[in-house]
This record gives structure tokens, C-alpha cells and sequence, in this order.
């Protein structure tokens, strides 16, 4: 529910909560629309809970236990990324007001921006690189 009253920015989630997944959560939010930037952290240090999360739609995976430094480098990518989504997001609105070509391309950009965050892989040093 918060993320469809507030702007939310970046969440940060473990893949296992009561009641519900990360992977579950960010499921739920794309169907609302929302593109927030998800990290997901988790204990299990399995290449397939990295392997899932990112699939399902993170921006990001931690593993437990989390070091300061890796936080430091994690964070500001997802609010970076997240700060992007925003801009991309309040740009649509204003150009779909403009008459239906430029609503054309602003659902053009719009299916773009989506896949934002889909555009990342796990390097061997666990560092992010683009693909």
C-alpha cells in the first residue's frame, strides 16, 4: 500500500518475509505499475536465490551478512536508478498530454524505461556491469 500513496525512491527487501516473498513483492508492485528499484538481500548464498531475484525483477542482490561497504555501493545505485525512473516517469506524463503522436512515443519510451532495470548482470566480482 505505500508505495501506491508515496513516491518511493528504492526498496530494500529480504527475498523471505512472513507472508510474502521479494520476488512476490516486486511481482506486485509491477502490476501496479510501479517501477521502484528493488534490492533484495537474503542469507541464502546460493547462485540461485542471486539468480531468482534478478529474474524476478531486482535491481540488486545483498547477501547476508551485509557488509557496510557493500551497502555504500548498493544503495546509491538504486537511488540513482530510482531518482532516473521518477524523471522518466514525471517526463511521460507531461508529454502525454501533448496530442496522440507524441502519446505514441511517450508508450514507446515508457516500455524502454521499464526494462531499466533488467539491463544489469552479476560480474564475477559480484560488481554490476552492463550487457
Amino acid at each position: 500500500d505505500i508505495l501506491k500513496k508515496r513516491e518511493v525512491i528504492a526498496v530494500m527487501s529480504d527475498v523471505q518475509m512472513p507472508g510474502m516473498t521479494g520476488n512476490e513483492l516486486i511481482n506486485m508492485a509491477r502490476s501496479n505499475g510501479i517501477m521502484t528499484p528493488f534490492v533484495l538481500m537474503s542469507g541464502n548464498h546460493g547462485s540461485d536465490a542471486i539468480f531468482q531475484a534478478l529474474r524476478g525483477g531486482a535491481c540488486d542482490f545483498i547477501q547476508k551478512p551485509i557488509r557496510p561497504e557493500v551497502l555504500r555501493r548498493v544503495v546509491p545505485r538504486a537511488v540513482d536508478l530510482g531518482v532516473r525512473l521518477l524523471k522518466i516517469d514525471t517526463l511521460l506524463q507531461d508529454i502525454k498530454k501533448s496530442g496522440p503522436l507524441v502519446e505514441r512515443m511517450a508508450r514507446d519510451i515508457e516500455c524502454l524505461s521499464k526494462e531499466i532495470g533488467q539491463i544489469t548482470a552479476l560480474g564475477a566480482q559480484g560488481e554490476w556491469e552492463p550487457i
